[in-house]
């Protein structure tokens, strides 16, 4: 292609790209917050405003993250790794057999054997649950390095926020998306090896963006699939039989263009061959580094090689709502942490002298009662009399530190909140119920 196609590409690329982030811009910032937050711990504080954390820990008050929601994903997730998704094909044309089905599983199974597939579908599905969308991809690579035959892989795509599909489709598994893109990043030495060609724009970013994430030693590129369209006909020619008449009801159709040259003005002039306008789906893929096509190649499919995996999802207001099985656990789990590092601090603030006792009491005695908390005396000696013979008080063991009501109540509430929201009770989570 001239380099004016190319650039006509390119810019095509960079306004669908601009289209995409916009209308996910809103959704991205919370996927990356519901992942952050399932997967929050007592060292990164992910479930804790960065405000309150700080606040808390500056007057050395306790920020404890108890993460319930975690297990609560955990538990879908590892249903659906018992019973997998699996590629199923099964027979619908009039020309299609059972037998012919089995031989085609039998690829798919190879396929998804020989590619690991369920890790792939594992990793999209951990993504969807978490925060609310997972990909995975299809490729084609050469089997070996000594061999020319090419093989079928399904791939993990490890990072959802590195796709960016067309938005546009009305199918949940993209497989109407008219375009796509997914962001990869490659060690300089890897990019100048793969293209030397283009060793001068290792340094610059896809589509202006990347500022965040360029250094010097990464460079970003972005593959770009996209559909075009070839205006064919289809024809339907008649199955004739031995006595070279037509067959009602039975046709072999193809493209015009699969035509030999030589035949096509008689299938043009034949009234018995039927004919209609098509558009022809051809998936193209392109590389793309500094606004700059460095690869390309046709894609044997018409579908584009980007399969995804959606949770909740609704446009509102013109804008996209996306979510995962985290979403509406925040409330619920920040409440559970405040309550649990409520009563801690209260708890901690309060005395801990295991006993009162007037000197008198255990004059002669101190280093029993300074040791009482560390060794398991049998008895504790002290003087019943003072000097005048006047009963004295036994020492009395002050009462423990107690938490209050108001905290256990509140994280038990929290915690049958996170069950409602989740729709999971307590046999679901491995519990005895209460009936």
């Amino acid at each position: 292609m001239s380099k004016e196609e190319d650039d006509e590409i390119v810019q095509t690329a960079h306004d669908r790209f601009k289209l995409v982030e916009d209308f996910e811009a809103d959704f991205r910032k919370l996927y990356i917050e519901d992942v952050k937050f399932c997967n929050a711990d007592s060292d990164n504080k992910y479930q804790w405003p960065s405000e309150m954390t700080r606040s808390r820990e500056l007057d050395s008050r306790p920020c404890l993250t108890i993460n319930k929601t975690r297990q609560h994903v955990l538990m879908i997730q590892n249903e659906i790794k018992q019973d997998m998704p699996a590629i199923k094909i099964s027979p619908t044309s009039g020309d299609a057999t059972a037998d012919a089905a089995q031989v085609f599983m039998g690829i798919a199974r190879y396929i998804e054997y020989n590619s690991n597939a369920a890790d792939a579908y594992s990793k999209a599905m951990m993504s969807q649950v978490q925060g609310g969308i997972g990909y995975w991809r299809v490729t084609t690579d050469y089997k070996d390095a000594q061999s020319f035959d090419q093989e079928i892989f399904i791939r993990p795509i490890k990072d959802p926020m590195s796709v960016y599909l067309d938005f546009q489709g009305e199918q949940d598994d993209g497989s109407d998306a008219q375009f796509g893109f997914v962001f990869n990043d490659m060690s300089c030495d890897e990019f100048k090896r793969k293209y030397p060609k283009y060793e001068d724009i290792a340094a610059r970013s896809v589509f202006g963006q990347g500022t965040d994430w360029l250094n010097k030693n990464i460079v970003r590129v972005a593959e770009y699939f996209y559909v075009e369209y070839t205006n064919d006909y289809l024809v339907a020619m008649p199955v004739r039989d031995d006595q070279n008449k037509p067959i009602d009801g039975q046709y072999n159709t193809m493209l015009m263009s699969e035509i030999p040259q030589t035949l096509r003005q008689a299938v043009r002039d034949s009234e018995d061959i039927r004919r209609r306008k098509v558009s022809v789906p051809r998936v193209k893929w392109c590389m793309i580094a500094g606004d700059e096509i460095i690869d390309r190649k046709d894609w044997p499919s018409k579908y584009i090689p980007i399969v995804r995996v959606v949770g909740e999802e609704q446009i509102i207001e013109g804008r996209l709502d996306r979510k995962g099985h985290v979403r509406n656990f925040k409330d619920p789990q920040r409440m559970y942490n405040y309550w649990t590092s409520s009563a801690v601090e209260q708890v901690a603030l309060q005395g801990k002298q295991p006993y009162m006792a007037a000197t008198q009491a255990i004059s002669g005695f101190e280093s029993y009662y300074a040791n009482a908390n560390r060794i398991n005396y049998s008895y504790l000696p002290y003087n019943g009399l003072d000097e005048a013979g006047n009963q004295i008080a036994p020492p009395q063991r002050e009462q423990p530190p107690q938490m209050a009501g108001a905290y256990i109540s509140g994280m038990q509430i929290a915690a049958e909140e996170m069950k409602m929201v989740s729709g999971q009770a307590d046999p679901t989570m491995g519990m005895q119920s209460n009936e």
